[in-house]
């Protein structure tokens, strides 16, 4: 009878001990599948971001030549094209070539050597204001995105005021590996881009996965739609994994233990995770993803503020001369310098390499927000020292502002305004060295 109980007791416990287990890892496993997701979703939505941001910016520089055309009453010469398209390839890495199109011929290239993808002769010019084609075979044996805008010479925009075109080339490879996608492959990431309108793949990682994907919407400017996804190579729970939770919910005092552990440490890992999704790693000012959570907030409110836009003058030359250490060494002293150059109440945000925007809520004059700019370049200004004191830098930067609602009744507006102030600021620059009114 004693040896009968003993063996009901046994059978009771291990069918206790092994519903708990069963619940349990059933718990534990779909928590940690779950947190796996979720951050990378997180990730996912910074990489898109960061992707728009860059098409963004991409499409502002077509925005340029509308400008300089208007103001030269559509009579734009070949040296007035290669100042800006050689300052244009100079600050942005990515830019393959630019072009002016019109009466279906290409009236000005840059650079003009070399093999060269033509929108003419491919049909790629459209009745669109602005369109992004791609891949595209830029016939170097590089892929490409192409950017055209239609430029107008009048606000109205009709068909008698049509100049032509304004083409810009971007080598893809270029612009998305400094999205860190080889770095998402080392972690064991797979990823996919894919443009939902050709059902194209733009990028894509060497190793394939069955598993489920996290997806994200790339909102393209010229209103299309790109999809990047996201998974796990080995899946979302490694075996290992299993087979340690599996071993520690069947010791009960294990169990314990590790649900405490396991709980500190999801809520510390979310903390974590929920400073890397709005703070940029590298400076600690927020990212491009709490600047668009703050532009929607903005939109809603629709009470006055102030946009500054700036960037790095000659930040590639530094990273060209000494090297990407020393360019992230001078952003994290350039970012300290800004962040204690405005008020607590104001953000600062990096939403490009070398690209800063202050968000100043308010309603402020313009001797107001100049004084803002003016300590900002003051501080920035100072001689930055890297490399332990090896080298010595001289640092400016070029800044443009607007206001809501003096200078434009939608964010859109503001933001373009702001932009548009801050190339001006940059090409004003540029000037004053070339005729030696600026020896910075």
């Amino acid at each position: 009878m004693r040896r009968r109980n003993k063996m009901i007791f046994s059978l009771v416990a291990f069918a206790i001990v092994l519903v708990i287990a069963t619940v349990l890892s059933y718990f534990i496993l779909t928590s940690e599948m779950k947190n796996q997701q979720d951050k990378t979703k997180i990730l996912s939505d910074s990489v898109a971001g960061r992707i728009e941001e860059r098409l963004l910016a991409r499409t502002y520089l077509t925005r340029t030549w509308e400008i300089l055309i208007t103001g030269y009453l559509g009579d734009i010469t070949e040296d007035n094209f290669n100042i800006v398209a050689t300052q244009f390839c100079e600050d942005y890495a990515d830019i393959e070539r630019i072009m002016l199109i019109r009466n279906n011929n290409i009236d000005f290239i840059y650079p003009q050597s070399g093999n060269y993808y033509n929108p003419v002769t491919e049909n790629k010019l459209t009745k669109e204001i602005l369109a992004i084609n791609g891949p595209v075979d830029l016939g170097n044996g590089e892929r490409g995105i192409i950017i055209s805008r239609r430029l107008y010479l009048g606000v109205d925009k009709t068909d008698d005021e049509f100049w032509g075109y304004g083409v810009i080339t971007l080598n893809l490879n270029q612009l998305l590996n400094e999205m860190a996608f080889s770095d998402l492959e080392e972690t064991g990431m797979v990823y996919k881009l894919t443009d939902t309108y050709n059902g194209l793949v733009l990028i894509e990682s060497d190793e394939e996965s069955q598993n489920s994907k996290v997806e994200t919407v790339v909102n393209v400017p010229d209103g299309g739609t790109w999809i990047l996804s996201l998974t796990q190579k080995d899946g979302w729970v490694s075996i290992h994994e299993l087979l340690t939770i599996i071993g520690a919910v069947l010791i009960i005092s294990i169990l314990t233990a590790y649900l405490v552990y396991s709980m500190l440490s999801l809520k510390a890992r979310g903390k974590d995770l929920e400073k890397m999704s709005y703070y940029d790693n590298l400076t600690g000012l927020l990212n491009p993803r709490s600047y668009k959570e703050k532009t929607e907030e903005l939109k809603k409110k629709k009470a006055p503020y102030c946009l500054i836009y700036m960037d790095l003058n000659d930040f590639k030359h530094v990273n060209d001369t000494y090297g990407h250490k020393a360019g992230d060494e001078l952003l994290k002293i350039v970012s300290k310098r800004l962040a204690n150059s405005i008020r607590d109440k104001d953000n600062a945000y990096r939403v490009g390499g070398d690209e800063f925007v202050v968000v100043t809520e308010g309603s402020y004059n313009k001797n107001f927000i100049d004084n803002i700019i003016l300590r900002i370049r003051e501080n920035v200004a100072r001689d930055v020292v890297i490399g332990g004191g090896k080298t010595k830098l001289k640092v400016s930067i070029s800044c443009g502002y607007a206001r809501y609602p003096e200078d434009g009744k939608s964010f859109e507006e503001v933001a373009q305004k702001a932009d548009d102030a801050m190339y001006y600021n940059k090409r004003l620059l540029k000037a004053r060295r070339i005729t030696g009114q600026d020896r910075r």
